[in-house]
């Protein structure tokens, strides 16, 4: 008996060790997973998460900070992370949710214009462009300084021309043409963006037909005349040379020629409409080399996944 005592009391001691060590282990695996209740940990432990690049737990760690007291300065600090972060994920209906959050409480948050054109700045690097504008928008209806509210307006025009609503970019245009007055700088963009609008576009498709109907007009069209002459005198040649061999009994011979002049006559409407597309991206560098002379450059690398081409992207 008393050997048997012993034993269950030591196996009683030995369960309530180990039960006590497991309840402290899940302890501390609490109070590691979850953070302090207090703000500045919350924040804290957000922006590890944020160098961590783990954006969907900070985005949620930072929202637990809006719910605390806190100055308003600070809480648009915690804001301009939420959309950060929101921009990270590309998710853009809470990015707009948060747009419409910020401009409905820009009084109590005490928002200025230069916050606007940070938070535009911010979704225009995580090419959000639409909500790039909203926030751009903003800045122009909320400042009172002229040179904010054109850097801010030609910003949205900007968002408008990279999402490929030119109706909108030339309205706004036209919007900033009439309010500028003395900025000379900003005039001479305006011009520019104007002309890039306004661009003699050459249509690929009109210069094929036209090719098509008469060799060598398509490419006049698109702004290659050698081109065109050269490709009306080779089909005039061959087209003559083999009307004068069936007139002259040799069949076998203007079939021939018919048949390298079918290849010429394809191969000439093809290339008109070449020539047509060369031509636009003639323009189009262009009006981006005078587009660079204005807005400061920004060179962005582009490496292809096998490592096969090294693309060089300018962003103004």
């Amino acid at each position: 008996m008393p050997g048997s005592l012993k034993r269950k009391s030591c196996k009683f001691v030995f369960s309530m060790l180990l039960g006590i060590m497991v309840v402290a282990w899940m302890g501390c695996s609490v109070s590691n997973a979850v953070p302090y209740g207090n703000f500045d940990e919350i924040v804290r432990f957000a922006d590890h998460l944020m160098k961590e690049k783990d954006y969907r737990r900070a985005f949620h760690e930072f929202s637990r900070c809006l719910n605390k007291k806190a100055p308003a300065s600070r809480l648009l600090t915690i804001h301009e992370k939420i959309l950060t972060c929101l921009a990270k994920l590309q998710d853009r209906p809470l990015v707009r949710r948060e747009l419409l959050a910020l401009s409905g409480n820009q009084k109590m948050l005490e928002i200025t214009p230069a916050d606007w054109l940070r938070f535009g700045q911010i979704l225009e690097r995580e090419k959000d462009y639409l909500d790039a504008a909203y926030a751009y928008n903003m800045c122009s209806k909320t400042t009172t300084d002229a040179e904010m509210f054109m850097q801010a307006s030609l910003r949205e025009t900007k968002m408008y021309f990279l999402t490929g609503n030119e109706s909108k970019a030339e309205k706004l245009l036209a919007k900033i043409r009439e309010s500028s007055h003395d900025m000379a700088e900003y005039h001479q963009v305006v011009s520019i963006m104007e002309a890039g609008e306004k661009l003699n576009k050459k249509k690929p498709g009109r210069a094929m037909l036209m090719s098509a109907v008469l060799p060598g007009s398509g490419h006049v069209y698109a702004g290659a005349p050698f081109h065109g002459l050269s490709s009306f005198l080779l089909n005039a040649g061959l087209i003559s040379a083999a009307c004068f061999s069936f007139r002259n009994n040799s069949p076998i011979l203007g079939s021939f020629i018919c048949y390298l002049e079918a290849g010429l006559y394809v191969g000439g409407i093809k290339s008109a409409g070449e020539d047509a597309r060369r031509a636009n991206t003639m323009e189009k560098r262009i009006f981006m080399r005078k587009i660079r002379k204005i807005f400061p450059v920004e060179p962005v690398f582009n490496i292809n996944k096998n490592f096969r081409s090294v693309e060089v992207v300018y962003r103004f």
